[in-house]
C-alpha cells in the first residue's frame, strides 16, 4: 500500500516537526544541566537522559503544536 502524495507530505512534515521538537527539547536541557553546574559531557548525558524518557504521547503534541511542556523526570510522565 503506498501513501497519496499529500499523505506522504504531512508525514515529512511530521517527521520534521519531531526531529525540531526533539532538538529544542535536548537544547532546553542541556542549557538547564549546564545552569545547574554540570560539565559540557554531563550536561549532554544529562539532556539525551530526559529525552530518552519523554513520554512520545508529549513528543507527538509537541510536534504538532510547536510547544513543548515542562517535563519533569523524576515524577514520571505528565497527564
Amino acid at each position: 500500500m503506498s501513501d497519496t502524495p499529500s499523505q506522504s507530505s504531512e508525514r515529512v512534515a511530521l517527521a520534521g516537526a519531531l526531529r525540531d521538537a526533539c532538538v529544542e527539547r535536548l537544547r532546553q536541557d542541556y542549557e538547564e544541566a549546564a545552569i545547574q553546574g554540570l560539565c559540557g559531557e554531563g550536561a549532554l548525558e544529562y539532556a539525551l537522559d530526559r529525552l530518552r524518557h519523554l513520554p512520545a504521547t508529549e513528543l507527538l503534541t509537541a510536534a504538532r503544536t510547536d510547544q513543548l511542556t515542562p517535563f519533569d523526570n523524576e515524577q514520571g510522565s505528565e497527564s
